[in-house]
C-alpha cells in the first residue's frame, strides 16, 4: 500500500486499485514503490489485496481461464 500527495509520481508501479481523499492517494500496487520519497509505503493486510483484485479483475497476475476445444 502506498499512501501520498496526489501530485507524487508512481511511474513504473502496477496499481491494482486507488483511493482518493483530497489531495492523498492510496494505492494498492505489485511490486517495488516508486522512487518518489513522498510516498509512505506499508505491506497491506489479508483484506485489502483481496478486495482489489476483486474490484479490478484486469489486473489479476494470472491469466484468464480460456476454453479449452474439444
Amino acid at each position: 500500500m502506498l499512501t501520498g500527495p496526489e501530485e507524487a509520481s508512481a511511474a513504473g508501479t502496477r496499481v491494482v486499485g486507488a483511493s482518493r481523499t483530497g489531495r492523498q492517494v492510496s494505492m494498492l500496487v505489485r511490486g517495488a514503490p516508486p522512487p518518489d520519497p513522498r510516498w509512505q509505503a506499508r505491506r497491506p493486510g489479508l483484506e485489502e489485496p483481496v478486495m482489489g483484485y476483486l474490484r479490478s479483475p484486469e489486473s489479476a497476475a494470472l491469466p484468464g481461464l480460456t476454453g479449452v476445444g474439444a
